[in-house]
């Protein structure tokens, strides 16, 4: 692996520390609130969580894309990663909106676990990051 790669990873790890860390913790939350007979909440928690990651995922992406340029010679491939990424971002939200709209009967412990991973693992995941050393 080069290196650009290594620090790359080096410099994500706090972000998915955050991630599993809110997957523990919102799970503890929805176990605790959510009564027994409500329909699904796993279900739907674990589907806010991963599309929520997705998102972030996406939209981090595309930022880090942005900022970098695009490579020497590579600006249409740079280009069309970037329109994917930002077609991603756009589906993702798409997905919310049909989710959310769609569906009236999504349990509210769900709902905010799941949705609430678009604040607490940027957050967590930021304040991590930034007693990682610098170069």
């Amino acid at each position: 692996m080069n290196q650009a790669k290594t620090k790359s990873l080096q410099q994500l790890r706090p972000f998915l520390w955050a991630s599993a860390a809110w997957f523990v913790l919102g799970s503890a939350i929805i176990y605790k609130v959510q009564s027994p007979s409500s329909p699904n909440f796993w279900g739907w928690w674990l589907t806010l969580f991963l599309l929520s990651l997705l998102d972030l995922g996406a939209i981090a992406a595309l930022v880090g894309g942005l900022v970098a340029g695009p490579p020497e010679g590579d600006k249409v491939r740079w280009g069309i990663r970037m329109a994917f990424l930002g077609f991603v971002k756009l589906g993702a939200w798409g997905l919310f909106a049909a989710l959310l709209f769609g569906n009236r009967g999504i349990p509210n412990a769900s709902l905010l676990s799941g949705l609430g991973t678009l604040i607490v693992v940027p957050l967590l995941g930021g304040f991590l990051w930034s007693f990682l050393p610098t170069e």
